[in-house]
């Protein structure tokens, strides 16, 4: 399972430098807008619009199946509350420089029955009074990505 979150990480990644650097992110990420009270109340848009929101300019990538502390405490202040799907975070994938966004790999699954997970990319902001929210999650399609 180790191996596997690792190769999955590793992809997702590649993604996130994808979407940081390049003018169009690649064509398998699908996006979705800062979730809201009810999962399928959410409007997705282009991943381009949401990497330009998400990413600002400047990221470290510093890959870890170990999370930081401060990544964990600002996931949960900006998760909470959070209904329709659950998150799981799985691996830390980067910051920006300025340490107020993080990245986190998650495995996500819709809070229905039957659903199906999938793994998604969670950024973080965080203010300088400890409030933290969700700037954006990226759902990665593994099928799309493994050519189907």
């Amino acid at each position: 399972m180790k191996k596997f979150i690792t190769t999955l990480s590793a992809c997702a990644l590649i993604i996130l430098s994808s979407v940081a650097f390049a003018a169009t992110p690649p064509k398998d990420v699908t996006t979705e807008t800062k979730p809201t009270a009810v999962a399928d109340e959410a409007t997705p848009s282009t991943a381009s619009d949401e990497a330009k929101t998400s990413m600002g300019t400047d990221w470290s990538t510093e890959y870890s199946s170990e999370i930081p502390q401060q990544v964990l405490d600002a996931y949960k202040i900006a998760t909470k509350g959070l209904v329709g799907v659950g998150y799981k975070p799985m691996a830390f994938l980067g910051q920006s420089t300025d340490n107020t966004k993080y990245c986190i790999l998650c495995q996500a699954k819709v809070v229905v029955p039957n659903a199906k997970p999938y793994y998604a990319l969670m950024f973080i902001t965080k203010d300088s009074q400890g409030n933290a929210s969700i700037g954006n999650i990226i759902k990665i399609d593994l099928a799309e990505l493994a050519g189907k």
